[in-house]
């Protein structure tokens, strides 16, 4: 392999990438429970904080739980665009193409 040049890409490998998917949408589901699990928290902290009259932290963290919210929805997005590769993947195995199929133009 040379230092220096342009370097070849790996070859595509369709059962890798499956797994890899699979992989990422475990995670993905894994950092999504914590985040709301965190967000769950935060609101009771934040009604304490309200409770004291601590105006002023419960707002910051209140900006930080709207973040968290983002971060959140961000996440089931890229969930779901793993799982409609996935399904691609499924009703669609990589086939040699057939001679006698008509091309598109």
């Amino acid at each position: 392999m040379p230092l220096f040049g342009p370097r070849q890409s790996p070859p595509f490998e369709p059962f890798k990438s499956k797994t890899y998917l699979k992989c990422a949408v475990a995670r993905i589901k894994q950092n999504t429970q914590k985040k709301q699990n965190e967000n769950k928290v935060l609101a009771k902290e934040l009604g304490k904080l309200l409770a004291d009259g601590k105006e002023e932290m419960a707002r910051i963290r209140v900006e930080h739980m709207i973040r968290s919210t983002n971060e959140v929805h961000a996440m089931e997005i890229v969930e779901l665009f793993c799982d409609l590769l996935l399904a691609r993947h499924v009703r669609r195995p990589i086939l040699p193409p057939r001679s006698d199929a008509p091309r598109p133009c």
